[in-house]
């Protein structure tokens, strides 16, 4: 729970932004009923909210796997199965050019952009 709370004070402040927001909010209809429905009862009731808390479990999750979490793979699934956040397996994927390009990408908002267009994909 901490570590998810730490999340939200990198994560949320730079989606904040106007080109990030704007970027998410150009995806939006990617927020179908039934996701909407899954979402609206956990209080992510927006794309953007879905998009923030997608985000943060991304970044968690990374944080787990670094520390060597033993129940991450539960962590991951939990988060997939039981809250519906269905697309952290394909920014797992994609975190790891950011993690593996440290030169390329020294900080994470660096990459950002990538993260949110592959909502397009």
């Amino acid at each position: 729970m901490v570590n998810h709370e730490f999340c939200h004070s990198f994560i949320t402040p730079l989606i904040e932004q106007g080109m990030y927001r704007d970027k998410i909010n150009q995806t939006d209809s990617l927020f179908v009923p039934e996701l909407d429905s899954i979402m609206t009862k956990q209080g992510y009731g927006t794309w953007w909210g879905f998009t923030n808390e997608h985000l943060v479990r991304l970044a968690e999750l990374r944080i787990a796997n670094e520390m060597g979490i033993d129940n991450l793979n539960n962590m991951r699934k939990y988060n997939i199965e039981e809250n519906g956040f269905i697309l952290i397996p394909d920014a797992e994927k994609l975190i790891l050019e950011y993690e593996n390009n440290r030169k390329d990408y020294p900080t994470f908002d660096l990459f950002l952009p990538q993260l949110i267009d592959q909502f397009r994909d």
